[in-house]
């Protein structure tokens, strides 16, 4: 008992760590737009920039966008865990749904090269009565974990198809590194995570697939897998489309522009038991092992390749003005390597370099002492909680391999966490930088280590 006890006070200390950083990300993002905004919009010497004012805008929406859909994911979590969940019902186009959804994941998946594709065959004339902002949490879900385990340059596609005259079957296909057999029983379940998931990404805890496993079944359906080791995995998920709400519920038949409405209108209320027969009898997830549902290839097929991230450079060069790069940005989050090397060239007239996980990091820190231009980078920001490899074991491993005499300042990103304030400094970190960090933290963090004073 005391054991069990002591699992429970994990979980939940994992819980909070884990809903912390990824709260903290998007905060970091709104936080330093609107201080760019501000500091545009009141400069009177200097005629505001629209493209750039646009820019800031842009990226805060998008950030926005993440924050409502943690801060929904973690209300649905515990609205199951105390069955007071309800169903809000809405008229809605599917294939809007999707691309919208998509959009929240375009940078990120720009930064790993991974091509984001829509699907749906029939088209936004299709409207689908149920609950959007439900839909697209699972969706969220299954799109952030299929980049998370997806490799660069890989695919993901994101489907709907209408399987009969009242189910919607969503799909998330991608290439990744698919799911071990072993693994998949435990997919469902509360804190359950795949062993390589756990090796990958040692701070998630597994309640994303729980929550959209028993949303799922609250929306008339169930989340399905299949998978195959080192080839990819599928996802799907299948909805009750309730027309029939229309006439005996009365919700009107309004279809809205921009998915952010979603977020904020509030359906007619479902029946508490309205889905009491598809959870009563099910504690365990259904795996595809003997039915396979395949969604056709649609003629319309969108590709997420458009946006141009300028912020962020792939590769450590000199540029055309002959500046070298002299930081090295290690986060796996886009947002935060254009947040922090916009204040960093601002401010310092320093370009950066960018590296999405802590293997990429040590190449790059490879090829700079190799470089004909640049001996080193003066000082690398790196990210605590990271997939594959930790920002303490990126440190651990960066001293190993340093043989210069004169090596990088490092400074460790953290979600005000003491722990992990302690474990970056003791491994080699000369600052922390907690998120969301102002301009003026770091730039006083910089100074305070005689960094381009």
């Amino acid at each position: 008992e005391r054991i069990k006890m002591q699992e429970i006070d994990h979980l939940k200390s994992s819980l909070l760590k884990s809903v912390s950083h990824d709260f903290r990300t998007p905060l970091n993002g709104i936080v330093n737009m609107m201080e760019d905004l501000d500091i545009m919009f009141n400069d009177p010497d200097n005629e505001i920039p629209r493209d750039e004012a646009k820019r800031c805008i842009s990226i805060s929406q998008r950030a926005a966008g993440i924050l409502v859909a943690l801060s929904d994911d973690l209300m649905d979590y515990f609205q199951l865990k105390s069955q007071i969940f309800r169903v809000k019902y809405e008229v809605f186009s599917p294939e809007k749904l999707i691309l919208e959804t998509l959009k929240l994941f375009e940078e990120k998946a720009m930064a790993k090269k991974i091509s984001l594709k829509s699907s749906v065959p029939f088209g936004d004339t299709v409207l689908v009565t149920s609950d959007p902002r439900r839909i697209r949490q699972i969706l969220i879900n299954l799109i952030s974990n299929a980049l998370k385990f997806t490799p660069d340059s890989g695919t993901i596609v994101v489907s709907a198809v209408r399987s009969n005259n009242s189910q919607i079957i969503f799909q998330v296909a991608d290439s990744g590194i698919g799911i071990h057999p072993d693994d998949m029983r435990n997919l469902f379940k509360e804190f359950g995570t795949s062993e390589k998931s756990r090796l990958l990404n040692p701070h998630g805890v597994g309640l994303g697939l729980w929550t959209s496993y028993n949303l799922s079944l609250k929306l008339g359906g169930a989340l399905t897998v299949e998978s195959k080791v080192d080839v990819g995995t599928t996802f799907s998920f299948s909805v009750e489309d309730r027309q029939e709400i229309l006439e005996t519920e009365g919700i009107e038949g309004k279809v809205p522009d921009k998915l952010d409405t979603y977020l904020y209108t509030s359906g007619v209320m479902g029946s508490k038991e309205l889905f009491a027969s598809q959870v009563q009898d099910t504690d365990e997830p259904i795996l595809n092992e003997h039915i396979s549902i395949s969604i056709p290839h649609a003629e319309k097929v969108t590709h997420f390749d458009s946006l141009r991230i300028d912020e962020i450079d792939d590769l450590p060069t000199c540029s055309s003005d002959n500046r070298c790069s002299e930081v090295l940005i290690v986060d796996d989050d886009p947002m935060n390597h254009i947040v922090f090397s916009r204040i960093i060239e601002r401010e310092f007239n320093v370009k950066c370099d960018s590296a999405y996980d802590g293997s990429k990091a040590l190449d790059l820190v490879r090829l700079k002492t190799m470089s004909s231009c640049c001996a080193n980078y003066r000082a690398i920001l790196v990210d605590y909680s990271m997939p594959t490899m930790s920002g303490v074991e990126f440190i651990k491993r960066l001293q190993e391999t340093l043989t210069t005499s004169h090596p990088p300042l490092i400074f460790g990103c953290t979600g005000y966490s003491s722990e992990e304030e302690r474990e970056l400094l003791a491994v080699g970190a000369v600052g922390i930088l907690p998120k969301p960090c102002s301009r003026q933290n770091l730039v006083s963090a910089f100074r305070e280590k005689g960094l381009w004073c």
